[in-house]
């Protein structure tokens, strides 16, 4: 009986200090860094910061000098086409070996977001997917038939549910969602 009741104490301040601790422990594995940056970010382009925070989170894990095997750059991961393409469109002259510039890879990067968002007429999860894999390929699929619980491409799959599980967890520790 007595080892019972060690085990109920254990287990009761083990309960305690994680609901305690846990938006704690988890602000450390979803941190806000450029947190002005973000804001302004978030109002110019008519976005939610939790959802440029998902976003530069997993494509790069906040790593301003992230590169994938693929090119893409910096921390909304770019490809350097895809990032002059859309400096011209912006109005941002040339990117040239800019693309690790936190400033400049994360204005770039929201552009985008909110253009795709507008080309896909509000639909961010499409957004997404095409940030993820391009707009051809989700043209194409959606063509084909595919909506985002069956698409081709495992890790757009795994991109999109990191992204949503990434907004819900800023939503609830900053933003009060």
């Amino acid at each position: 009986m007595k080892k019972l009741i060690k085990y109920i104490i254990i287990l009761a301040v083990l309960v305690g200090i994680s609901f305690f601790c846990l938006p704690q422990l988890m602000q450390f594995f979803y941190p806000r860094p450029y947190l002005e940056q973000v804001k302004n970010l978030a109002v110019e382009y008519d976005l939610d910061e939790a959802l440029i925070y998902a976003v530069i989170r997993t494509e790069s894990g906040f790593n301003e000098q992230a590169q994938s095997t693929a090119g893409a750059c910096g921390l909304m991961q770019l490809m350097p086409a895809t990032a002059q393409w859309i400096a011209n469109k912006a109005g941002l002259g040339k990117v040239d070996g800019r693309l690790f510039e936190p400033e400049l890879n994360m204005r770039l990067g929201c552009w985008y977001l909110t253009w795709l968002r507008d080309y896909y007429k509000g639909d961010i999860s499409k957004a997404l997917i095409a940030y993820n894999a391009g707009l051809s390929n989700v043209n194409g699929w959606i063509a084909m038939g595919y909506t985002l619980d069956n698409l081709p491409f495992k890790e757009t799959t795994d991109f999109l549910c990191r992204i949503q599980r990434s907004i819900k967890a800023y939503n609830y520790l900053y933003y009060n969602k």
